[in-house]
């Protein structure tokens, strides 16, 4: 029997250059091992140079620092805890300005006015009489989904987090006020 192979179509784009956007298909020898991210190193090492990715995973807190935020068949995620599957569309989170395929500006958000449909939401829960409003869920989220309103957190965009993978604010939060599933 031969190798499975896995089909994965990234997003395409320069941005500044007039380019339109696109979808290039790569495959790719499956490895069930793998996640999202060493697919997408496994593209530009072996397929093409030119793709471009946020990773930051040789940082203090590997898994947590949210550089490699996408979008993974319509769902956030972080690319380095997101398993791999045999066929994926990869994408940029919608909340941040494309510099190029999926690297992204994650210094500015974008705001996106349209609703989005999210196959599988992901459901956040606060404990308003816990929370302190110290910020720390709002410092440490990689898509930018909290703020804080009269000094208790609140989501502000719960489509665009990345789920229980991430976790970051209800590990962070010093009071356990945030759920995170």
């Amino acid at each position: 029997m031969g190798k499975k192979i896995a089909t994965v179509q990234v997003f395409r784009q320069e941005a500044g250059t007039g380019r339109e956007r696109r979808h290039d298909t790569f495959e790719v020898p499956w490895e069930a091992d793998r996640n999202v991210l060493d697919v997408l190193r496994y593209i530009r090492d072996h397929i093409d140079g030119s793709l471009a990715f946020r990773a930051g995973c040789e940082g203090p807190q590997p898994s947590k620092c949210g550089a490699c935020v996408v979008v993974v068949n319509g769902q956030p995620a972080l690319s380095c805890q997101k398993s791999a599957e045999l066929a994926m569309v990869v994408e940029p989170h919608w909340k941040f300005k494309v510099i190029k395929d999926l690297a992204v500006d994650l210094r500015s958000v974008v705001r996106q006015d349209t609703a989005r449909e999210v196959p599988n939401p992901v459901s956040i829960t606060i404990d308003p009489e816990l929370c302190d409003g110290c910020g720390d869920c709002v410092a440490v989220c990689p898509t930018r989904v909290w703020k804080l309103v009269r000094r208790k957190a609140v989501p502000d965009d719960a489509q665009s987090c990345c789920g229980p993978d991430c976790g970051q604010c209800s590990q962070y939060c010093p009071q356990r006020a945030i759920t995170v599933s």
